[in-house]
């Protein structure tokens, strides 16, 4: 191309230049001289470029086909305009991006469970809580019940006596509750009677007052009356750590219930029972 170039230019000069059939003229010598010195030095190239082309030629010539069966062989081996290096780091990126996905799982499984059992636990807890809350509601409305397993136990080994149960006619629950009384003391095979309604007082103190407390009841809950003719058996009574039917008795509804009463005097007082007896007056539920 810069030949090519050369050339015209060169072609131009001299047709700009008169000729002249003078040798000796200016005009003639002047195209002499750019023909025969000046031409010859624009068109002929460089050695040193000439060199370089001749090599570069030679070059490309000689590697053409190697080069070309190379290139073909990498695009044989290459997937996707890729080659193993790159499929080596994409393989170890993906393996980094698995292992940051498992550690996720895991963690985010962890937690998952650890949530569950506090949800668990927590509703566990809430449950128990209510059902407490439902116990303690029908022991307050409900009617009065005796666990038989605790209070067979409470009497077991205890000294015994006969017993008779009272309760107030006019109350069913109470009613209930003395039959409840009876069966057990069967079962722990201490002689007790029929339970019977508080019979009418000839006393005129006692003669306004609730019926059972004629027997020796309080107003609510139940009490344990026994008969005390001198100072001595009140005493006797009174002595908490006295082994005696009364305090087994006693000891076994305070925890069949969480509570008793008790009372002890002579007939002069209210309607007392036989000596030797033990009553249990069943009052209403408090």
């Amino acid at each position: 191309m810069p030949v090519r170039l050369a050339g015209g230019i060169f072609d131009a000069v001299l047709a700009g230049i008169p000729r002249c059939n003078r040798p000796g003229s200016r005009q003639g010598w002047r195209y002499l001289i750019f023909r025969t010195v000046i031409g010859p030095l624009i068109l002929a190239p460089s050695p040193i470029i000439e060199k370089k082309r001749h090599k570069a030629n030679h070059t490309q010539m000689a590697e053409s086909p190697h080069t070309a069966q190379t290139n073909r062989a990498a695009m044989e081996i290459e997937l996707l305009g890729h080659g193993l290096d790159w499929w080596n780091g994409a393989l170890l990126f993906a393996l980094v991006l698995a292992a940051v996905a498992a550690f996720a799982v895991v963690a985010t499984t962890t937690g998952v469970i650890i949530v569950q059992k506090r949800e668990a636990r927590a509703s566990a807890e809430k449950l128990a809580t209510t059902e407490l809350a439902l116990e303690q509601l029908r022991k307050k409305v409900g009617p009065r019940r005796i666990e038989a397993a605790a209070f067979l136990k409470s009497l077991e080994g205890k000294p015994n006596a006969p017993v008779e149960i009272m309760f107030p006619k006019e109350n069913g629950e109470a009613f209930q509750l003395a039959i409840q009384f009876r069966d057990l003391f069967r079962a722990a095979q201490w002689a007790v009677s029929e339970p019977i309604p508080v019979p009418p007082t000839d006393i005129p103190r006692l003669a306004n007052q609730p019926s059972h407390m004629a027997a020796g009841g309080q107003p609510v809950g139940i009490a344990v009356v026994v008969r005390a003719d001198s100072q001595q058996d009140f005493k006797q009574y009174s002595d908490q750590a006295t082994a005696t039917p009364a305090n087994a008795i006693s000891a076994a509804i305070l925890g069949a219930f969480g509570g008793v009463s008790g009372m002890a005097a002579g007939p002069e007082v209210f309607q007392a029972p036989p000596q030797g007896t033990v009553r249990i007056v069943v009052g209403p539920k408090p």
